[in-house]
């Protein structure tokens, strides 16, 4: 499993999604949220540029640079987004681990 199915399934388990979800181009304010953690741990905790997501997920750096700020200042003002971050982060640790122990 690479590191954007990971990060993927991660997130769209913790927001109750479907991880295909997270691939759509539908803008349900969940899915969008969703998608944008997935660009904000990607960018931060797995060093993917802005252009490779830009790739990955057929958006435009516009986009990507919009969610990855908006994530990072909603984990910093909201204790809910906080929240939500360190679950995310939790679940890829133990996911990480078991494809370890593989």
């Amino acid at each position: 499993m690479n590191q954007v199915e990971l990060v993927s399934i991660a997130v769209a388990d913790c927001f109750d999604l479907e991880y295909e979800q997270i691939f759509s181009t539908k803008s349900f304010i969940e899915i969008v949220t969703a998608r944008r953690f997935v660009y904000y741990i990607l960018n931060q905790h797995y060093n993917f540029s802005v252009n490779t997501l830009c790739e990955e997920f057929e958006k435009t750096d516009t986009s990507i640079n919009f969610g990855i700020k908006h994530i990072h200042n909603w984990i910093k003002n909201s204790e809910q987004a906080n929240k939500d971050y360190n679950i995310i982060i939790t679940k890829l640790s133990d996911y990480e681990t078991r494809e370890f122990e593989r």
